[in-house]
């Protein structure tokens, strides 16, 4: 028998690892059952929207029949969304990562490093804004926005590198949570600072999960902003070794 890849020896982490309840077990296996289809398929071994389709099918069910989500991967952040690990599979294929926006909140600019994701509403609405490169000098780029569109609930997307950068927000009055399925392990992402018109920045940014609440970016009206203290989930100069270390394998089932 031939032995499965290395995975990730840790991943930061702040609290215990959330306890999956059965109806989140199922959405689980069900997104295994589609990953291990598409791979196995001559056709779609190597299609990310084939597989995007396959994990967007499963997400839409999940959340229209009435799946639960575990009641710790429902907290909020007090300074931006909240993100929180579901499920990393064990082989590195998929990640399943709750995140939580409070009105007001959301997401700049960004990509997802490469990987594919489909991204499936589970409460509440967003409203998202793809945006296309078209043009760079340096770490500057110029990007081209898109009209912004509603996403409401059981609605899922999927989203393809290297058409992949995309802003969030929540414009409304009520909480909303979203769960985002990656094709592996995200530990790292390019977040765009608006700098005027349709100048952005490009900055590399390492990601962390947060069971219980985190700091993120989030707008003051005119542009995004990072704020809150400490800026836990997007701050390049965090020392990881401050929190507890939660081994790869401990959130997989």
């Amino acid at each position: 028998m031939s032995e499965r890849p290395p995975a990730p020896a840790f991943v930061p982490a702040i609290g215990p690892k959330p306890q999956l309840n059965f109806s989140a077990q199922q959405l689980v296996v069900a997104l295994d059952a589609a990953h291990r289809r598409t791979a196995h398929d001559a056709d779609t071994a190597h299609d990310y929207w084939a597989q995007g389709r396959a994990v967007q099918a499963v997400l839409q069910d999940w959340v229209r029949g009435g799946g639960v989500l575990p009641p710790a991967c429902l907290h909020t952040g007090a300074g931006g969304y909240a993100r929180h690990a579901l499920h990393l599979d064990k082989l590195g294929r998929f990640a399943v990562i709750v995140m939580v926006w409070a009105p007001g909140q959301g997401a700049p600019v960004h990509d997802h490093g490469g990987l594919v994701c489909t991204e499936a509403l589970y409460q509440g609405r967003l409203t998202c804004q793809a945006f296309t490169e078209a043009g760079r000098e340096g770490d500057v780029y110029t990007l081209r926005a898109g009209p912004p569109f509603e996403q409401n609930f059981g609605e899922a997307e999927v989203i393809v590198p290297p058409e992949e950068l995309h802003s969030i927000r929540n414009c409304s009055d009520q909480q909303a949570v979203t769960i985002h399925v990656y094709g592996g392990p995200l530990d790292q992402c390019s977040m765009y600072k608006h700098l005027g018109g349709d100048a952005y920045q490009r900055i590399r940014k390492p990601l962390f999960f947060h069971n219980a609440w985190s700091d993120g970016w989030m707008t003051d009206g005119d542009g995004w902003e990072h704020e809150g203290a400490p800026p836990i989930l997007l701050d390049g100069d965090l020392n990881p070794a401050a929190y507890e270390m939660q081994s790869f394998e401990d959130y997989s089932i």
